[in-house]
This record gives C-alpha cells, sequence and structure tokens, in this order.
C-alpha cells in the first residue's frame, strides 16, 4: 500500500506504510522538497535532508504478545519470587494497559496493573511466596483495553525446589497423643488433636503476629471502601473470614466431653445441649464484635429531616457523614443537645442545609439526629454490627477474625460451666473467663494492615477518623489515583481520593491468617522452639476435659506458650525502627474515635 503527499496539486513524495503494532508508518528519508515559496537571498530555499514520519491509525483494537518471566527460577519452597508479564503492543507510541492476572497450575496467584515500559511494551508484576513445590505452570492473562486486544501467556515453568519437612503434621499428632498417655489414640480421637494443632496456631499467630504476607487487590472507580476480609472484594485476600459456627461447636463439644456432631443432631448427655451451645456463642460472639469494633460495615440511607432510625442489627455508630446531592461528602461529628444548643440556641428551627453534627446520647435507642433538617441526599455510615444469628439449619461464618475464634470459644465455655447446672464447675468457667477477658484486650490492640501501595506506589497509611479531622473533603475529591489508604476496624480500608479509571492494583502488606493444618500429612513450618511450644498449648487444651488438678497440672505449659510469644512480639518490635508504629496503625481509628472510656474497658470486667 502506498501514500501519495500533495502540496497545492503537487505530488510532494510517493512512500510505502508498513504496519508496526496496530499503527502505520510512513517514512521518507533524504526527501529534497521545491518550495517555491521559501526564499533566501532571491533564490529558492532548499530543504535537504528532511525526514517526515506519519503515524496513520488503522482502527480497532490490535493484537498483543504476553511473555512471562521471573526474578528466580528455580527457587526454594517459601522464597519470594517476582513474576512479571510483558505485554507488547508493537513499537508504536501507544502501550498496552489494564490488568494481567497470574495464576499458578490454574489457581489465582494475583492481578496487577501495566506500566509502560517503553517501546509499544508494558510490564505486571506480583510477588508471591506460595507458589507450591514443583514444576508450576505460571500464566499470566491480559484483559486488554480500548486499543489492544487481550492476550495470555505460553505456561511458563517455574521450578520450585522441595525443601525437607522440618516437622510432618504425622510426628506432632503422634508426640501429642504421647504426651497424654494415649499413643493408639482412644481417649483423644486424632480428629480432635488436629483441632488443637489448629487452635494452637491459631493462638500463637494472634499473640505474636507470626504470619505476614502480601496480596493483591483492584480498586473499582469511584469506590472508597473496601472490606479486606470478603473473597468478593478482594479474591486473594490472607485474611478471609472461614471459620464457622459448627467448627466451632465440634471444638466446644470435644472440650465437654460430649460427641462432636458439629451442629446436630445431638446425641450427648442430658447436661448440655445444641441450644446451649448455640446461645452461648451467639451472645459472646455480638458481645466481641462490640467491645472490640474489630469489624466494621459500611452502608448507606436516605438523609431525610426526621429522626434516623438503624436496624436492630447495629451495635454502634461510628461514623456518619452527609452525602449531597451533588456527590460532596461532609463528615458530622458527635456531639450532645447540650453543645449544639450552647453553640447555636435556635438550631431547632434553621431552614435545610448541610448538617455538621449529630447526636446519639439524647436520642432513642438505635437512632441519630442531625443539628439541622438535611437538604435531599444521604448518609454515610460506619457501623458495628452484630453477627448473622445462628441456626442449626445452616452453617455461618463469623465476623470475628479466624485467629482470635480461639477467645470466642472461651467465652461461650465460660457460659457454659458457670451457669446453674448438673454441669456447673466454677473453677474451669472461671480459668474460660479470664481467657476470654484476656483476649478481648489483645484483639483490641491487635494488627491487620501494615502497608499498601497502588500500582507498586506507596500509599500514606492513617485512620477515617484523621482523615475527616484534618482533611474532611476527603472522601468527595475528584477521583485520580489514590495516595492514601485509611482503615476503620480489621477489615474496612478506605482510598483518597476516591479511584479513577486506572484500575489499580492494591497490594497489601497484612498480619495474614495462620496457615493451620488439616491433614496429617501436611508439613509444619516452624522453628524449633515455636514447635516446642506449640506441642505444649495442644496438650494443654487437650486436658481441658480432664478438668480438676490434672488440667491445673498443665498451666506451666500455656505459660511456656505465652512466655515464647510475648518474646516473639518483642523481638518484632526490635526489627524496625518503625515496626510498633506499623503495628498500631491498624487500632489508630479506635485511638483518635474511642469507643468508650478508659476506666470503663469492658475487656478488664472480672467474672459475670
Amino acid at each position: 500500500m502506498s501514500v501519495r503527499l500533495n502540496q497545492d496539486s503537487l505530488v510532494i513524495a510517493t512512500s510505502e506504510l508498513t504496519s508496526s503494532g496496530g499503527n502505520t508508518r510512513l517514512n521518507q528519508e533524504s526527501l529534497v522538497i521545491a518550495a517555491p515559496s521559501l526564499k533566501s537571498g532571491g533564490g529558492n530555499t532548499r530543504l535537504n535532508q528532511l525526514s517526515l514520519v506519519f503515524w496513520v491509525s488503522l482502527g480497532g483494537p490490535q493484537a498483543t504478545t504476553n511473555v512471562v518471566s521471573s526474578s528466580l527460577n528455580p527457587s526454594n519452597y517459601g522464597q519470594a519470587v517476582t513474576l512479571t508479564a510483558t505485554v507488547q503492543g508493537g513499537s508504536g507510541p501507544q502501550s498496552p494497559t489494564g490488568t494481567v492476572t497470574f495464576t499458578s497450575n490454574g489457581q489465582p496467584i494475583g492481578t496487577a496493573t501495566l506500566a509502560s515500559s517503553g517501546g509499544g511494551q508494558s510490564q505486571a508484576s506480583v510477588t508471591t511466596s506460595f507458589l507450591p513445590q514443583g514444576n508450576d505452570s505460571i500464566v499470566a492473562t491480559y484483559g486488554g483495553d480500548t486499543n489492544f486486544l487481550g492476550s495470555t501467556s505460553a505456561p511458563y515453568i517455574q521450578v520450585v525446589r522441595t525443601q525437607p519437612c522440618p516437622f510432618p503434621f504425622s510426628f506432632a499428632l503422634q508426640e501429642l497423643a504421647n504426651r497424654l498417655y494415649d499413643p493408639n489414640m482412644q481417649f483423644w480421637s486424632l480428629a480432635e488433636l488436629i483441632y488443637y494443632f489448629q487452635e494452637a496456631f491459631r493462638t500463637w499467630n494472634a499473640l505474636a503476629s507470626y504470619w505476614r504476607g502480601d496480596f493483591t487487590m483492584l480498586s473499582t472507580q469511584g469506590t472508597v471502601f473496601y472490606d479486606i476480609t470478603s473473597q468478593t472484594t478482594a479474591p486473594n485476600t490472607l485474611r478471609p473470614l472461614t471459620v464457622t459456627d459448627s467448627y466451632l461447636y465440634t471444638i466446644i463439644e470435644y472440650h465437654l466431653l460430649e460427641p462432636a456432631v458439629g451442629s446436630g443432631p445431638w446425641t450427648g448427655s442430658a447436661q448440655f445441649s445444641l441450644d446451649d451451645i448455640l446461645n452461648a456463642v451467639q451472645r459472646r460472639h455480638n458481645e466481641m464484635l462490640g467491645v472490640t469494633g474489630c469489624n466494621v460495615a459500611h452502608s448507606v440511607t436516605s438523609a431525610t429531616p426526621d429522626r434516623i432510625y438503624l436496624p436492630n442489627t447495629v451495635l454502634d455508630l461510628r461514623r456518619v457523614a452527609y452525602v449531597a446531592g451533588s456527590g460532596a461528602v461532609s463528615p458530622m461529628f458527635q456531639d450532645d443537645t447540650w453543645g449544639i444548643q450552647a453553640y447555636d440556641q435556635s438550631y431547632t428551627v434553621q431552614p435545610p442545609g448541610v448538617p455538621s453534627l449529630y447526636r446519639v446520647s439524647t436520642e432513642p435507642l438505635l437512632s441519630f439526629d442531625a443539628d439541622v433538617p438535611p437538604l435531599p441526599g444521604q448518609y454515610d455510615l460506619l457501623t458495628l454490627n452484630a453477627g448473622a444469628t445462628l441456626t442449626l439449619l445452616s452453617s455461618s461464618t463469623f465476623l470475628v477474625p479466624d485467629d482470635w475464634t480461639w477467645v470466642l470459644k472461651w467465652g461461650a465455655l465460660a457460659d457454659l460451666l458457670g451457669r446453674e447446672s448438673n454441669a456447673k464447675d466454677l473453677l474451669r468457667a472461671k480459668y474460660c473467663e479470664g481467657r476470654y477477658r484476656q483476649g478481648l484486650s489483645l484483639l483490641a490492640a491487635a494488627s491487620a494492615v501494615l502497608a499498601a501501595r497502588a500500582s507498586n506506589v506507596p500509599l500514606q497509611i492513617d485512620a477515617v477518623r484523621s482523615a475527616d479531622l484534618y482533611t474532611p473533603t476527603w472522601q468527595g475529591q475528584p477521583q485520580g489515583a489514590p495516595g492514601t489508604m485509611l482503615t476503620a476496624g480489621l477489615n474496612l480500608v478506605a482510598l483518597s481520593p476516591p479511584p479513577d479509571t486506572g484500575d489499580y492494583s492494591l497490594t497489601l502488606t497484612v498480619v495474614e491468617n495462620a496457615p493451620v493444618p488439616v491433614n496429617s500429612t501436611d508439613c509444619l513450618n516452624l522453628t524449633q522452639d515455636v514447635y516446642d511450644v506449640m506441642i505444649d498449648y495442644a496438650q494443654h487444651l487437650a486436658s481441658f476435659k480432664m478438668g480438676g488438678a490434672e488440667f491445673l497440672a498443665t498451666e506451666p505449659l500455656l505459660q511456656r506458650f505465652m512466655q515464647l510469644a510475648a518474646l516473639y512480639s518483642s523481638k518484632l518490635a526490635e526489627q524496625g525502627e518503625f515496626t510498633k508504629i506499623l503495628y498500631g496503625l491498624s487500632q489508630r481509628e479506635a485511638d483518635m474515635n474511642p469507643r468508650y472510656s478508659a476506666d470503663a474497658d469492658p475487656a478488664a470486667g472480672g467474672d459475670q
């Protein structure tokens, strides 16, 4: 195909078009053009060695190629490896944009946003430490954009060398059985011992923040709040909520020497029933959510001139913001009738406007009112909500983080053993209540998000309350590249400014869920000192059902476990100058916006 260039009906040049990466390039090198209109010293001016370059779009998205590379191949099991997809769109001025999803043997690893690397190509990378041992088939899938078609890479084989298992789970289970003088697992079944090891892993991680890692998720244009425990919002999350009520019923039944039937049907003694266990778990679950504020929910409701009533599932109202019809967002601050009246005695007869204050202390239960009637708009709410109503007909997951469900278990056992019945056991009930209160205090100071990046650019971490105080327009800012991540509870984060069309790949560094062993063939990747105290604590848990002096005799095992967890936590604090600050970020919201006065800390309560 050729193109003729004309000037005033004069043919200047003819050249062939060549296609390159979805665009067409026309080159005419060393072109001499007679230009009668250009004169110099009374003569024609000759333009020598003029290089003309034209880009002509042929229209429609063009094909791409996609190649995967690795920062380390082969790698050792558990070693961090960065996988990079290079998407080539040609040598033109445009580079592919959008996202690339990486999989290993068909299982998702993460999603990353492309960044132009010049020459019509872009790259996206993910880092993972969780590739399975063996020859892993890595595939990168590019979704395409308006100018370029999607493409899938050829499988890239990442060799992950097998590391010798330091502690096979089967050996640990047998060692625990031997310690309990039950080598044939008659009094303690294999399934029961697995439960105790799983709780030991979760308790250790809750106390020491032992397992930490990165995961990726995508932002959504205009969306401010994200629940990082939701596998819908964050499919790759390392903090999913997976522990169910049936699971907790089972370990409670083991502790009470009842048949482990989970949610039924009940075949145990007359001392307990499934309803007893369900009610105890339900009560303590809601109490934990209200006391610790570990799970925060985001919702919106219409802003009307009347008092706003909340559903009875709301335990606490943590934040109110007014969203005008124009989209402008104004955070509202809590006050009481006296404070509002002292500032403006005529506030009750003000015309509709933009509310700036709300009050709950003088309002009916589960309601709030604004200082002025709002113009048409919405209220943006952050609340602490009760957990799902438990039923024996179906299983439910808890809103408490997986690694802290042991706290819920101890609270439920305190209720079951402390009530007036044939099963009353004040000694063990007091122990359970003490462990529960201890867990509440620790959970109220727990960490979740440690760092974050958007398209590999670090984000500032702060609290929603801090942004409301010092940058009150943060939620309604024009959409753009996020620069700040704000936290509320252990599950909710917000982006400021709200993300634009960039489809930013968010990388969050978090305290991840403990990798609990499930099958006896699993491997326990622990250091020797941690392995020893894991067995100590599992033995202590298994001894609970013996009760009396036999159970109390295992208290030193608990103390050894706790002391090493405290030592590891102390070591962690000394591994960086700002480690303590990083691990306090998740609680900055509660520090700046307390749920209750310090002298009335419900986690410090005594026996009930």
